[in-house]
């Protein structure tokens, strides 16, 4: 990711400390690559879902995410259900 002390141009570094060095940059990318694809879209908030959502960087990455790039992240309660409740909903169909 950023080097310490160093960041965008203009735009709020992403805190890293205490954070293992394999994670934090995941979800990074998956937080920047739903921004980016969004682009243009005008959609600015954004649902996550899956066990990635239990991981503690997630509470300190995505909220830096936000105000870099002004969307919002939310995090629904038992996040990590919801793909299995989608894949069961589909099954059904």
């Amino acid at each position: 990711m950023f080097p310490e002390g160093q960041c965008l141009p203009g735009r709020k570094c992403i805190e890293t400390k205490g954070t293992s060095a394999e994670e934090t940059p995941v979800t990074f990318i998956i937080g920047s690559g739903a921004v980016l694809s969004a682009l243009g879209s005008g959609i600015k908030d954004f649902v996550l879902i899956g066990n990635l959502t239990l991981l503690p960087q997630c509470k300190m990455v995505f909220p830096s995410m936000e105000d870099m790039f002004g969307v919002k992240f939310h995090i629904p309660k038992y996040s990590e259900f919801s793909t299995a409740i989608g894949a069961a909903l589909c099954y059904s169909m």
